[in-house]
């Protein structure tokens, strides 16, 4: 016969509403009742549970308190108070030893409570809050050390302690980091970048502006090569004026060659007033389709290019009188071959570039499906190395 487990029955009491703390009228338990049970006069309540204040003296209260608010989700300066009692009561009352942390996931705050005495340290603990969203926590540490929370000499502190609240889209405790003057630096933007976060975005600007920061154009590189049209128009509206001066000048050309890879990014800056000519910018135009083919990037971008330009990739081996960069007009790269950049290569041989003499053997090594070691060498014969450098 099977046995049957028999559970502790819940002990209910009935409490005039009048009498009950704040730290329980102010719960969020507390207030769903009383929205689902108008003009009810007495709250029911697990004896086992309830609590007529926060303070902390035994390991019973610590248990009791943890419990209670785990039933009825206190408010979050109820928590603080908690907390600080927790604290005061493990660092000052010999009672405390024996203490035993709640379990794992018994509740939001427990979870807090097990932070606090499992990180090292506040600066460990604030690192927790920022990727957990771990506000109550977070503002205790902050009521107790002060900003010395904010920094740390650990050489394995290598990104800022905003980078976790970011890269875990945890805003609420992101905006309260930021107004207690946490650090900032420039490259949180490229994290937000990285979560396609927009709102994030706009507090970062936000804090950027009010402490009068001006930032450095290396994120505008990475933005325009990674970020959301959204995010990558915002940051242009807050920072950039004139987009030439900022593209030729402050950025020096690298945020023109990072467009070509997110060309929506790049009509962006085309349709802002970026004007390249290739009568006048021949050695912008230059770099651009050196990075087009050097990288092997898509043959949409080549298209791309040649048509917004109006100039065919193979016109640039015509005058090489003008080649600033050192690249070979005559023959199909090779990151074309590594990447089995099949419609590149095939138009590349349609405008005049030649086959590289070991471009068989790159197709062979990179297991090439499409620009087979084969199709190469077909190629290569046809084109007859003795004629190349005659026509």
């Amino acid at each position: 016969m099977a046995a049957f487990k028999i559970e502790t029955p819940l002990e209910y009491v009935y409490l005039p509403v009048t009498t009950l703390p704040d730290f329980i009228l102010e719960s969020e338990h507390f207030r769903d009742w009383q929205a689902l049970c108008l003009g009810e006069e007495t709250f029911p309540i697990d004896t086992r549970i309830f609590i007529t204040d926060l303070k902390i003296e035994t390991k019973e209260d610590f248990n009791r308190v943890i419990d209670c608010e785990a039933q009825l989700l206190f408010k979050t300066a109820a928590r603080i108070e908690i907390l600080r009692n927790i604290d005061n009561f493990w660092r000052t009352n010999p009672n405390a030893s024996g203490l035993q942390l709640p379990k794992a996931n018994m509740s939001w705050f427990a979870n807090q409570v097990i932070s606090l005495f499992t990180e090292k340290g506040g600066y460990m603990v604030i690192m927790k809050c920022m990727k957990h969203n771990y506000i109550d926590l977070f503002e205790y540490i902050y009521s107790r050390d002060g900003e010395r929370a904010f920094h740390t000499s650990s050489p394995f502190a290598v990104f800022p302690l905003l980078y976790y609240a970011i890269m875990n889209n945890n805003i609420e405790i992101l905006k309260r980091g930021l107004e207690l003057n946490c650090p900032i630096k420039f490259d949180l933007i490229e994290s937000a970048i990285d979560k396609n976060n927009i709102e994030i975005v706009r507090i970062l600007l936000d804090a950027f502006k009010k402490k009068n920061l001006e930032i450095r154009s290396s994120p505008f590189s990475y933005a325009v090569k990674k970020a959301s049209h959204d995010i990558f128009s915002l940051l242009l509206d807050a920072y950039v004026t004139d987009v030439n001066d900022f593209c030729f000048n402050r950025c020096q050309k690298k945020i023109i060659i990072q467009a070509l890879y997110n060309i929506e990014n790049f009509k962006i800056l085309l349709d802002r007033g970026l004007s390249i000519e290739f009568s006048r910018d021949y050695e912008t135009l230059e770099l651009m389709f050196y990075e087009c083919l050097g990288k092997s990037l898509s043959f949409e971008t080549l298209l791309f290019l040649e048509e917004r330009f109006g100039v065919k990739v193979d016109e640039f081996r015509k005058d090489k009188t003008k080649n600033t960069s050192g690249w070979d007009y005559l023959f199909i790269n090779a990151a074309i071959i590594e990447k089995d950049n099949i419609d590149m290569y095939i138009y590349l041989r349609s405008r005049g570039f030649y086959v590289l003499d070991f471009a068989e053997d790159m197709a062979r090594e990179h297991n090439c499906l499409k620009i087979t070691p084969g199709l190469v060498h077909l190629h290569y014969e046809e084109e007859k190395l003795v004629k190349r450098y005659n026509l």
